[in-house]
């Protein structure tokens, strides 16, 4: 019997070489931009709610080198004999702005300017004018990528937008201006401060859900078994240790539970095994691909899908990279419907069984134009 499950567990995971998509490193994230023109600033930015920050008392012309705000200093800095200044829109110092502003913005005699910005800023937005004339001015993130707008002095303040995804953050913003801009005036600056996220535990326990259907009425419900085993990516076979069983009698849900997972993608086949083959019994010869990823901030998503919708999903993807767990729609579990029947099927032991791996097998040949084109990850065993 122990061959019997070592030789079922190597078919099933034989589709592992062909359509296993293993780990991606941890996306540490972008830094976007989104010019806002001269419109007046938006209430959020990449889904943060931006809050500007206030005028804390400066005078008109009063030369300025920190800026206190809700979520800590804005530090300027300058080059050379260069200075920043507060002044107000529209009769103290500054007279054209834009989107009716008034308050509060400072003037940068110089060509460039650099905020450093309190932590874990991730949405940032600043507006620009230049001194005279029409100008290109540019904001360059501390991702090092700049964007570049055209912007009239004359009530021509426009916008620029920043925002993280992932685990960066906002820390720098340079302005910069031709020095026939004669200076230029920056404010209305929005922020969002993301809260310092608690450390997370190293390791975390995830659980793989399977969900038993039963259609018909029998008198006497079987034992339904199941098999989940990862897999060996320098072997090419499963990797021996982790196959783990599970058994349920009659419809339900049961699990499997995977401890002190550590950062990184995990990769699962799950499979029915019909040891037994009662009489009357239609079995569920589906096979379920399960991705875990495990998150750096210390949570997971847990995918699933099956290898028949699987091959449906594979021809509609342009890089094979795009399936994680994250993008899979079933969260939930593997789902096995089983049906009885009632009439008499010939007993043929654990060969029906291996036989069903086989057929699914070549059921799979569509995927293995994958195999040119998959990129073998890092991904790890457990």
């Amino acid at each position: 019997m122990t061959m019997s499950k070592r030789l079922m567990i190597s078919l099933v995971l034989a589709l592992v070489g062909i359509a296993v998509f293993s780990a991606a490193a941890f996306a540490a994230g972008t830094i976007e931009f989104q010019a806002l023109g001269t419109a007046a600033p938006p209430a959020s930015l990449g889904g943060f709610p931006l809050t500007q920050v206030a005028d804390p008392g400066f005078e008109e012309d009063e030369p300025v080198e920190i800026l206190p705000t809700f979520a800590g200093d804005i530090v300027f800095t300058t080059t050379g004999e260069s200075s920043v200044a507060a002044y107000f829109v529209p009769d103290g110092g500054w007279n054209s702005w834009s989107h009716g502003y008034e308050g509060l913005v400072f003037m940068v005699y110089g060509d460039s300017v650099t905020l450093t910005l309190p932590e874990n800023i991730k949405a940032f937005v600043v507006y620009v004018e230049p001194n005279s004339g029409v100008h290109d001015i540019s904001v360059q993130a501390n991702d090092g990528m700049i964007y570049t707008e055209e912007i009239s002095a004359d009530a021509g303040a426009a916008g620029f937008g920043f925002y993280a995804t992932g685990d960066l953050t906002i820390e720098t913003i340079t302005i910069t201006a031709p020095e026939q801009s004669e200076g230029f005036a920056f404010g209305e600056i929005g922020l969002y401060q993301e809260d310092e996220p608690p450390t997370p535990s190293d390791t975390v326990d995830v659980e793989i859900n399977i969900e038993k259907i039963v259609r018909g009425n029998p008198a006497v419900m079987p034992e339904f078994n199941f098999v989940m085993a990862g897999y060996d990516d320098e072997g090419g076979d499963y990797a021996a240790g982790t196959e783990r069983w599970a058994s349920i009698t009659g419809p339900g849900k049961l699990s499997f539970i995977l401890e002190n997972l550590g950062v990184g993608e995990y990769v699962y086949l799950i499979g029915e095994v019909n040891f037994d083959n009662p009489a009357g019994w239609v079995f569920d010869d589906e096979i379920w691909f399960v991705i875990v990823e495990v998150y750096e901030n210390g949570t997971y998503d847990v995918g699933y899908i099956s290898m028949t919708d699987l091959e449906i999903l594979v021809d509609n993807l342009t890089d094979v990279d795009e399936l994680t767990a994250a993008s899979l729609e079933n969260h939930t579990g593997a789902i096995f419907v089983n049906s009885y029947t009632g009439s008499s099927v010939p007993p043929t032991g654990d060969h029906t069984a291996i036989l069903s791996w086989v057929t699914l097998l070549s059921m799979a040949i569509p995927l293995t134009g994958l195999v040119a084109s998959y990129r073998r990850k890092e991904h790890r065993t457990r």
